[in-house]
């Protein structure tokens, strides 16, 4: 068996879908070609998609830190160097992940990975039962195995300013046509929710929401969603950072109460001056 025992670099593509007005990248789509080269890694290290599905086990997320060094261009060759860090009790992953474009690092995340074995399924792939956390196999241990490396771990910009307002929402339901292999809601499309929050509510204040940076942000995964279910998307601002950057706690919920994810953006404008966001959030 192939063993990963070194760091993987892979070559990756931004998809035209994936830029911006700007002809940047969005946040959420870098999120998307994080986990392609943690699924290719996968498959390099002898796990293909098609060997989680045989063998009836998987990786869900449970926390994806992500820090931006540069926006991503499109049409620049982009490359992914990635490593697991450790894989706790057999059960919790960490894997590292650097995006490079152009020799340098524009984007670089922190994944923790549970492995679960998968639930029963109906006859349109859905889940019957849920995924439960599993220790993995030794076939499976034996092919992840970590990496020493000094780079460290994805650690968010602190509040150096604290504010406080009232939460913004918006309501929404989730597609059929959203569901990933595992008939939930794919990670990645979190955050663009979350940024979708953000945006309306700088065009409620007269800013063009096209003009936001992505500077960093962090995911905690309570619940999967599946199609159908209604959901309402919660927004406050935290405070500003010391270099003026915006940083804002949401919530995603179900109308029953259900936390699906809490999350943390950190989020700056193009240009010198920067909006007044207190007052963009009050």
């Amino acid at each position: 068996m192939k063993m990963e025992s070194a760091i993987h670099t892979i070559p990756l593509t931004l998809p035209r879908h994936a830029v911006s007005p700007r002809q940047v990248a969005r946040a959420g789509d870098v999120w998307r070609l994080f986990q392609e080269a943690a699924v290719i890694a996968s498959e390099q290290a002898g796990w293909p998609a098609q060997r989680f599905v045989d063998e009836e086990v998987g990786f869900i997320v449970s926390r994806m830190s992500v820090s931006h060094d540069h926006e991503i261009t499109y049409g620049e060759p982009l490359a992914a160097k990635t490593w697991v860090r450790d894989f706790r009790r057999g059960t919790l992953c960490t894997r590292e992940i650097h995006l490079m474009q152009g020799g340098r690092r524009v984007s670089r995340a922190t994944q923790q990975w549970v492995h679960v074995a998968a639930g029963a399924r109906g006859p349109g792939g859905e889940l019957l039962t849920a995924m439960r956390p599993a220790r993995a196999s030794p076939e499976l241990l034996n092919a992840f195995m970590p990496v020493e490396a000094k780079e460290p771990s994805v650690i968010l910009p602190l509040v150096s300013e604290p504010l406080d307002a009232a939460p913004h929402y918006f309501q929404m339901n989730v597609w059929h046509t959203w569901m990933d292999p595992l008939a939930h809601v794919n990670h990645p499309s979190y955050l663009d929710w979350c940024d979708e929050a953000t945006s309306r509510q700088l065009t409620t204040t007269g800013h063009n929401p096209q003009m936001m940076l992505p500077v960093a942000e962090q995911i905690r995964y309570k619940r999967g969603l599946s199609a159908g279910t209604n959901v309402s998307v919660e927004t406050r601002i935290l405070g500003t950072t010391a270099t003026g950057d915006v940083v804002l706690g949401h919530r995603v919920e179900t109308d029953a109460g259900q936390c699906a994810i809490e999350a943390t953006t950190v989020r700056r404008m193009t240009g010198d001056k920067q909006p007044d966001w207190a007052g963009v959030f009050a």
